[in-house]
């Protein structure tokens, strides 16, 4: 099976697809067990997911159908090549979101799988004397509006890091609900702290940085000029991930990120998969220092007792010409 579809699935299918892929853990579970789940989403996570089922609903009937039956079919894999075709398909969305018009007409056209493959390397070429870039598409480090902020993330990890191994194993074994559910009871009883965010000014600021980028154009500026609460949603989801491509953390050394990343607990990890080597790296330094600020590193025994409060982020600043370069050093 290819994890491209064929001929019959549009380009602009994939982001109505995502609806079942972003969220598998609700497939097979009773309807007590997925309202419960949907109960402990974030409330900005509720929004997305009622707006991609909003999405779906508009599709028409062939198109619901290829998109069901696609599912279906990853049902029947391997929960390791689920993820891995999980992986192809989202990232293939995003880099869709990266081509005018014009080009995802032709691959729309493309008449059968072998063309279309083509077509894809042949764009991709030619994306890539676009030295401008960097080795990460702009896009792909803004448009994965899916789950939590940074932030949050860091503010979770955080807290993650203060638990006995013990009770982290415990933990460990739950179902997504009641992992979710469990670490808040646990939050909630340490009593900690707000999750630290962009203050309004900053969130301004980096906005206007984001809309003069020349790259910040078609499907990136309609989120960011859109006014439905799902928009404003996704807005400020892409000016926090911008907010680190135009300020980015001070570099961390590939054993300090590999020990960070090992004392991550898996489903934290898994999130990371379906990224290339350079963006993965980037986006674990964003967590690294938003927990470790310059000047304080990870003890090399790994975390224990909570480092202390999740630093404020730095005063944005004019954004570099180019998305930086992540730190050298192997892969993680």
């Amino acid at each position: 099976m290819s994890p491209l579809p064929g001929r019959r699935l549009a380009p602009h299918l994939f982001q109505a697809l995502l609806i079942g892929l972003a969220l598998p853990i609700l497939a097979g579970a009773g309807e007590d067990e997925n309202w419960q789940r949907l109960l402990s989403m974030p409330r900005e996570q509720r929004a997305i997911l009622a707006e991609k089922v909003r999405e779906f609903d508009r599709l028409e009937r062939p198109e619901k159908a290829a998109i069901r039956t696609l599912d279906e079919k990853l049902a029947t894999l391997p929960t390791s090549e689920q993820a891995n075709y999980r992986a192809v398909l989202r990232r293939y969305h995003l880099w869709l979101q990266t081509l005018s018009d014009d080009e995802r007409t032709q691959l729309a056209k493309a008449a059968t799988p072998k063309e279309k493959l083509a077509l894809i390397t042949k764009l991709r070429e030619q994306q890539g004397k676009d030295v401008d870039q960097g080795p990460t598409y702009l896009l792909f480090q803004l448009a994965d509006l899916r789950g939590r902020s940074p932030f949050e993330v860091a503010q979770m990890l955080r807290f993650w890091f203060t638990l006995p191994p013990a009770e982290q194993a415990e933990i460990e074994k739950l179902g997504i609900r009641d992992r979710m559910k469990r670490l808040i009871e646990l939050s909630r009883q340490a009593k900690i702290g707000p999750i630290q965010q962009l203050s309004p000014k900053d969130e301004a600021e980096t906005a206007k940085q984001l809309e003069k980028r020349l790259q910040a154009k078609g499907w990136l500026r309609n989120q960011l000029n859109r006014d439905s609460e799902k928009q404003a949603i996704d807005r400020r989801r892409l000016v926090n991930n911008y907010y680190f491509v135009a300020n980015p953390p001070k570099s961390v050394t590939s054993t300090n990120l590999l020990r960070f990343e090992t004392a991550m607990p898996s489903w934290i990890r898994s999130t990371f998969d379906h990224l290339a080597p350079e963006e993965a790296r980037r986006r674990l330094t964003i967590l690294y220092r938003l927990i470790y600020p310059a000047g304080k590193e990870i003890p090399a025994s790994g975390p224990g007792p909570g480092p202390g409060p999740v630093a404020p982020a730095a005063k944005p600043g004019k954004p570099p010409v180019t998305t930086p370069t992540p730190s050298t050093g192997p892969p993680i």
